[in-house]
Order: structure tokens, then sequence, then C-alpha cells
């Protein structure tokens, strides 16, 4: 009798591992397309956590927010960020990551990134990329990002190799700049006094072969799905470059001198310019939540730079607009041509702040 019975419990025991089994995979299957991991790595590659101690690696381990990756010589590291946004790191690169609620903040402290999002994101989106000088915000593009300490100087670079980028930055006298910056362009911004400010204008030029040798070219060779969207991004490029850099929508007459687009020219621009808020939510912390930096600037070449920053700040539980405030829009010689611009829009982001579930237990006697 007690043999039958130790039997039963045998077999029931084993049955109820075998009917586990399935869920603890299904679990793991669901984790990979919507939250942060480690793809592949090789080499010597680091995990740390918020506190910035290291931490376990292994393949397909997650990552929270406020951790960090760090890449050793001859390394490299690819995170998914989710089933749509892979990030890859080249050596000797630290990168921060920080989520709060739809908001997604990847921290550059040093090396070289690529950053492929295959989707344009959704509305209650953001992603941004940041460096010591510059913050990019992202829509849906392949990018790659660089930060280095160059004759003393702090560097920040971004090349666009697919979709369109809006490149914000606070200049020598504090004011917050952004400037839009398409496929087949390269922008660098320098910080010599380590204050976290460009001394100089932003450097934009075409890309050039030293911009993408070495590290992004052999990323992109590996990814036939990558390289199609360069391609027909290039072939684009080519077919409308002209357009681009005229100023597509521009109506210019009585022009001074060479230059098509300077101040007290007789131009206007018709074609259509949005300046986007982002939205953004997180749960409450008793700080405010802010997304001052993050209008993203449509339709504009790299013939110009627009100003402008949302006004939106939340600290207490809620819902409120971001709106966009004032803006200026300059030309590639420093001269406000706001007044040349007729058709701005103005779009207004959203901030929430959720409550944070409060747990009350009772004694008992």
């Amino acid at each position: 009798m007690e043999r039958s019975s130790a039997k039963r419990l045998i077999v029931l025991f084993a049955a109820l591992i075998l009917a586990l089994l399935p869920l603890c995979g299904a679990h793991a299957e669901d984790y990979t397309a919507q939250t942060m991991r480690l793809l592949h790595y090789e080499g010597d590659v680091e995990i740390l956590d918020a506190n910035g101690k290291p931490r376990f690696v292994m393949e397909n381990v997650r990552f929270k927010s406020g951790e960090a990756m760090r890449t050793g010589e001859a390394s490299t590291a690819s995170v998914s960020l989710d089933a749509t946004k892979i990030v890859t790191l080249d050596q000797l690169s630290l990168l921060e990551f920080i989520k709060q609620g739809n908001h997604l903040l990847l921290t550059l402290k040093e090396g070289l990134l690529l950053l492929d999002v295959q989707e344009k994101l959704d509305e209650n989106e953001s992603l941004d990329v940041e460096t010591s000088t510059l913050t990019v915000g992202i829509r849906g593009t392949v990018i790659a990002v660089s930060e280095q300490v160059i004759d003393g100087a702090r560097v920040s670079k971004i090349t666009v190799l697919a979709g369109v980028t809006q490149v914000s930055y606070i200049d020598a006298d504090g004011i917050r700049q952004s400037f839009q910056l398409s496929a087949g362009y390269t922008a660098l911004l320098t910080d010599k006094n380590g204050n976290g400010r460009a001394d100089l204008p932003p450097e934009i030029r075409k890309t050039e072969k030293e911009d993408t040798e070495g590290f992004v070219d052999d990323q992109v060779q590996q990814n036939a799905d990558m390289q199609k969207r360069i391609e027909i991004e290039r072939q684009n490029g080519l077919s409308n470059g002209a357009a681009n850099e005229g100023g597509r929508g521009v109506q210019a007459s009585g022009t001074k001198g060479d230059y098509a687009f300077s101040a007290d020219g007789n131009w206007k621009w018709d074609g259509k310019v949005s300046l986007v808020a982002q939205s953004a939510s997180k749960m409450y912390d008793g700080t405010p939540l802010v997304r001052a930096s993050d209008v993203l600037v449509e339709g504009l070449t790299s013939e110009f730079r627009c100003a402008v920053s949302a006004t939106g700040a939340l600290t207490d539980a809620g819902k409120i607009a971001n709106p966009v405030g004032d803006y200026r829009i300059y030309n590639s010689r420093n001269e406000d041509v706001t007044s040349h611009f007729t058709n701005v829009e103005k779009i207004d982001g959203q901030l929430i702040v959720e409550p944070v579930p409060i747990t009350i237990t009772t004694g008992s006697a």
C-alpha cells in the first residue's frame, strides 16, 4: 500500500514537471520581441548594472533600464531593443540604456554604435541617441554615432545611412539648436571645454568613405535587408538630390549674389515644415517629466537649422500636452530666415505620468 502511494506521487510529480515545461519555453519566447536583450557578442563584453557593477553575460540575457554595456578591444555586441530595433557596438565602446514607458534613451559614453530602426516609430513612441554634445531623435532610420576625444576635445559624429534624423545640441551661448540630417550626410560637433556645449557651429557635409569604412561597412555587408534599404536611399538621393539641396517648394526671385537663401533675399519656402513635439510617459517618482529638447523638424534640408523646444512639464500623475514653443529658422550663414517660411505646422506631443500603485497590508490579531 505504501509502495503504491509512493509510486502515484512520483507519477503525479513527473506529470507536473512536464506540464510546466511548455510554459517556461513560452515565457522565454514572449520576452524576446518586446524587451531589450543581448542578441550576439564576440570577444570581451561586460554588462554593468545600475550601480556600475558587472553582472552575468550570455546571449539572450535581458537588459533593465539604467544598465550599460561595454565592449573591450577587438570586441562587438548587438542588442535587440525590440523586434524592429537593433543597436550594435564597436570595440572599446560604452552605451547606457534608459527606458521610461514608451521613451528609450541610448547614451553613448564613448566609442561607436550602429543603430538600425527598421520601422517608423508610433506617435507615442520616442527613441533618442545621446552623446556628450548632441541628441538625435529617431523615427525610422539607420545611423552611425561616435563619441571620441581628439586633441583634448570631445567630438560627436553622426552619419545617416537611411532615413532622416533630428539633431539637437546646446551652442556656445547655451541656446538649444536643432537641424535635420538626411541620408548621405554626416555632422560633427566639437566640445572643447567639456561643458556639453558645441563651441563651434556643427560641421555638416556629405558622407565620405572614412565615415563608414571598417566597422559600419562590415555590419552593413553582413545584413542584406539593411544593405537593400540603404541602397534604395542612395538611389533616391541621386535622383532627388538637386531638388533637396535647392529646396523643394521654394519660390525664389531677385536673390542677392550667388546665395539663394540670404535673409534679405526675395524668396519664399512654401513646402510644408512640421515641428513635432515628442510624447513621453513614466511612473510617478516625484520628479518632472520634461521632453523640451525633443522636437522633430520635418521638411527642412541640411541648408537650414531650426532652434525650437517643447514647453511641457508634468510632475504629478495625469496627462497634459507637450506643446511646441517659439521657433527660429536659420540658413547656413546663421542668418534668421524664419519669415521666409510660409507653411510651418506645430504638432504637440503628450506627457503622461502614471500613478504608482500602493499596497496596504493589515496585521492580524
